[in-house]
């Protein structure tokens, strides 16, 4: 299980190390290291609705990929429709319902419900340069067979085949706290990690700039840079107590047991019974 922590960890540090260094360079900085170290556990999965308009609608903030998107099949949201959306993502606001972007929610029931099966169809995506890489890898989106279709622009935008409705995307984001901050892993390693590469940055644009001193701090910084994000991803990768415990089951399979000779190997075709976690 991840443990979360702002990201003002980070920040707090390098305003200790560098007064001046500007707070939203930072945050950009390490929206940028976090994709460069690349873990999936770094992210958590959010709902959110957005409405099409004149056939585009702009997804929202923070999204890293997407992992399902589908739309309304009637194009229209009622009272009905308001109810199971609020049943299932804890969002109640008639008005965000239909703006053009709503808050992101943490909660996913809905992907599972009846309402969103028989109210919802995933839709076709385009293919072109840039949707590799904004879909997750089991997207449902890359092999459904849907007469509408719609395609990811790099202007952070959806364009879709039909001119108005509303569609229901489930992404990879990275989390939020109240405050509206970057959670990230609890990890030394990742922070550390996240913090070389802000100063590594810093330091590169003083270097640019001539200052002097500045290139020794910029191979300094990106040195523990190369170091820290490999073992940010190994820390943040590593698998938790229930997957070690299912490898452990694994393998005592694959392990002859010690007394298997003095009972002459008998019973080698009786079949497994694993209880995996």
């Amino acid at each position: 299980m991840t443990n979360w922590i702002s990201i003002r960890s980070v920040l707090d540090k390098i305003s200790q190390i560098l007064p001046e260094y500007n707070e939203m360079d930072a945050i950009e900085n390490c929206a940028e290291a976090m994709e460069m170290i690349g873990v999936q556990a770094q992210y958590q999965l959010a709902t959110t609705l957005l409405k099409v308009d004149k056939y585009t609608a702009k997804l929202p903030t923070g999204l890293v990929q997407i992992n399902q998107l589908a739309y309304k099949l009637n194009g229209t949201i009622n009272d009905s429709d308001i109810n199971e959306i609020n049943l299932y993502m804890g969002l109640n606001n008639e008005t965000s319902m239909k703006d053009s972007n709503m808050v992101k929610n943490y909660k996913i029931d809905i992907l599972n419900s009846k309402y969103y099966k028989f109210q919802w169809q995933p839709l076709r995506l385009i293919k072109n340069s840039f949707s590799g890489a904004s879909h997750s890898e089991n997207c449902i989106n890359l092999t459904a067979k849907c007469k509408e279709e719609y395609s990811v622009l790099p202007n952070g935008c959806l364009k879709t085949s039909f001119k108005e409705g509303y569609v229901l995307l489930s992404y990879y984001t990275a989390p939020m706290d109240e405050h509206g901050d970057f959670l990230i892993s609890d990890s030394e390693y990742y922070k550390q990690a996240l913090r070389s590469y802000c100063l590594m940055r810093y330091w590169e644009m003083m270097f640019n700039m001539r200052e002097e001193g500045a290139r020794d701090r910029f191979i300094l910084y990106k040195t523990e840079w190369g170091r820290m994000k490999s073992r940010a991803y190994s820390d943040v990768n590593a698998p938790g107590v229930d997957t070690l415990e299912n490898v452990k089951d694994i393998m005592t399979t694959l392990i002859p047991r010690n007394k298997r000779y003095n009972g002459f190997f008998g019973n080698l075709n009786s079949a497994e019974n694993l209880n995996f976690n």
